[in-house]
């Protein structure tokens, strides 16, 4: 399995929170809106293009999003999994000098560019396929993905993400430990515990 050496960030922003009854990406997050917020994280992680896959709220979150690319899914409302297949699709297309593809969703505010680069030093130090990070007994977001799983990628249906893909091919993954990745902005009472706790 071969070792990345460039890669890219694909921030997954096109669910229309259905859940949380307004946009998400809009929350305040230390001033600032949850998608603004994401979009920082993923920059000064400084590990590629940054590639945001808007949707639902395209014409609120796309006068947001600065010094990134943007790619509108129109098939949003058909679950996540489209977000993923297009996005694979457009980093296949637009930047053939990835091998390495972080996938990063747009509700974990405690993220911070160090884990992404702890999943990053993972995959160099054990030629990972993949490597996802791991809270609640699980793999979970942000993963890295070898290039060499585009296809599975691209073939990903529904609105489950890639959890059940990464069950899949477990034994020639790994994973590091995100707990705070368990916390993420999914209802209002999330948003209110969020603010309970305090910033990022």
């Amino acid at each position: 399995m071969p070792i990345i050496t460039k890669t890219g960030i694909l921030l997954l922003s096109g669910g229309e929170s259905s859940r949380i009854g307004q946009p998400k990406q809009l929350l305040d997050i230390d001033g600032i809106p949850l998608i603004q917020h994401m979009v920082e994280v993923a920059i000064s992680a400084d590990l590629g293009p940054v590639v945001v896959v808007t949707g639902a709220y395209a014409e609120q979150i796309t006068p947001l999003l600065r010094g990134v690319e943007i790619l509108y899914n129109a098939n949003w409302n058909e679950g996540m999994a489209t977000s993923i297949r297009s996005g694979v699709e457009f980093m296949d297309t637009y930047h053939t000098e990835i091998d390495g593809l972080f996938i990063l969703v747009c509700d974990q505010p405690y993220l911070k560019p160090v884990h992404l680069h702890s999943l990053w030093s993972a995959q160099q130090k054990h030629n990972f396929l993949a490597v996802a990070s791991g809270y609640n007994n699980q793999y979970g977001t942000p993963v890295l993905f070898t290039k060499s799983l585009y296809p599975d990628l691209m073939s990903l249906k529904g609105d489950t993400g890639a959890r059940q893909f990464l069950k899949t091919i477990e034994e020639r993954i790994g994973s590091v430990s995100f707990e705070e990745g368990t916390f993420d902005l999914d209802t209002m009472g999330d948003y209110e515990e969020y603010k309970r706790r305090g910033s990022c």
